[in-house]
């Protein structure tokens, strides 16, 4: 049960991903900063882990989380504010 949501939800944030860079310019430098920091944490989770850091990894993933669900609402303002039409 625990496997196949944490599938969904993987699949669902990739999804999600794809969608916010999918228009970005690799030689952006916001795109490098943010995937630099993406990288850099990935690794600070796979370390806490293989410490058996539960704790340390858990904040780190709370950390990845918010870098991401930001980049997805800039994203959406971004995208979106531009492109509905308020008045006639």
């Amino acid at each position: 049960m625990l496997a196949n949501f944490h599938e969904s939800l993987q699949a669902y944030a990739l999804r999600l991903g794809r969608l916010a860079f999918s228009e970005a310019p690799i030689s952006d430098p916001e795109y490098r900063v943010y995937y630099n920091e993406v990288d850099r944490q990935h690794r600070q989770i796979l370390k806490a882990i293989e410490d058996k850091a539960p704790q340390l990894a858990d904040e780190i993933v709370k950390t990845h989380i918010a870098l991401f669900r930001n980049r997805i609402v800039r994203h959406l303002s971004d995208t979106l504010a531009t492109e509905v039409a308020i008045d006639d």
